[in-house]
């Protein structure tokens, strides 16, 4: 089903999908809805620690490099399709917030020791 006019997930097209929010950008917008939407499970630190994760299968943690890694359009569709544990984002956040939220998500990558 398209989302926005784009076609929901095939996991090729995480690839090919190029985050538009330049990497300068503030992250002051995605890091509000990040607040909003993902926070209550992964917590503003990305660590999977949010108040609602403990009734949950355990929340991902996004400062992983295993996620940092992913694309950027990897992340996006994650957010508008969801997983197993996390539901879609895709109506309750516009496109433009989806790639302010995965720009913020960038932030919150562990430092390299």
């Amino acid at each position: 089903m398209p989302i926005d006019g784009e076609l929901r997930r095939a996991t090729d097209a995480a690839a090919d999908l190029i985050n538009p929010i330049d990497a300068s950008a503030s992250d002051a917008p995605g890091r509000a809805m990040y607040g909003v939407y993902c926070a209550p499970c992964h917590g503003m630190s990305g660590k999977g620690d949010g108040p609602v994760a403990k009734y949950y299968p355990s929340a991902g943690d996004l400062t992983r490099s295993d996620v940092q890694q992913r694309s950027d359009g990897w992340l996006y569709l994650v957010i508008v399709d969801g997983t197993e544990k996390m539901p879609s984002y895709a109506h309750e956040l516009t496109r433009t917030e989806r790639w302010q939220v995965v720009r913020f998500v960038r932030t919150l990558a562990s430092p390299v020791p």
